[in-house]
């Protein structure tokens, strides 16, 4: 008899499907995952040298890191949106504070 922590994966989802209301089947939602400090740092430093890094240099973070490879992807394409998004926030603050300054 299997216990529930045996049916754990990788990521600590249960491998069990939960029985939903209606009678259909739904996995249980992912964890968030944790990065230790020093995987952030190492993933920082990486992402300001190269924000795009090839599949081998993934892998290569990835094991160094002691991660899975789609996390270390994930980690990368997420970075690159919250960039975007911080740029694009920079640009309509900047234009507003412009548009102040001429009105004056």
């Amino acid at each position: 008899m299997d216990s529930e922590v045996d049916k754990l994966d990788a990521y600590g989802r249960s491998s069990a499907n939960i029985v939903a209301n209606n009678g259909s089947k739904v996995k249980p939602r992912r964890r968030r995952t944790t990065f230790e400090q020093y995987a952030k740092e190492l993933l920082e430093v990486t992402f300001r040298n190269n924000q795009k890094p090839t599949s081998s240099e993934l892998e290569i973070l990835a094991d160094a890191l002691c991660m899975q490879l789609d996390t270390v992807k994930t980690w990368f394409q997420n970075r690159r949106a919250k960039e975007r998004k911080t740029m694009n926030l920079s640009h309509a603050s900047e234009a507003e504070w412009k548009s102040n300054d001429i009105t004056k």
